[in-house]
């Protein structure tokens, strides 16, 4: 639709009022936040494991760990990405080579895993 004409970031071609501009950047901005999180709750997971980490995520203990451990990763991805000169196009091979497996296989690999034992064939099929 836009030809060769468009940049990186579509919503700079983007023409209307500044205040829906700003809500379609936010929403994208907290989109990309929580996509994140899902994504790497795996690796989240296995440190708090490995650290033995247990009780109630509100403990003080367990509160500072993760928003540190949690926090350091964000930091050290934000000082990665800006390192890059093109990380839009990163973004969006990785994008598009990583989403089909994360969202349907990944999924559906831990739904069958986790109901291994509860599951007929025919229903595992």
């Amino acid at each position: 639709a836009y030809e060769n004409f468009t940049l990186a970031y579509l919503l700079n071609n983007v023409n209307g009022p500044v205040w829906v501009k700003a809500v379609v950047n936010i929403t994208a901005f907290l989109q990309s936040v929580i996509a994140l999180h899902i994504f790497v709750s795996l690796m989240y997971e296995y440190v708090d494991t490995k650290y033995g980490i247990t009780g109630s995520a509100l403990k003080i203990k367990n509160l500072s760990f993760s928003f540190l451990l949690r926090g350091g990763y964000l930091t050290f991805n934000t000082f990665v990405s800006a390192l890059l000169p093109f990380l839009g196009d990163l973004m969006s091979l990785t994008g598009a080579i990583s989403t089909f497996p994360l969202t349907f296989v990944l999924a559906n690999h831990m739904y069958l895993t986790a109901k291994k034992d509860k599951q007929s064939s025919m229903q595992q099929l």
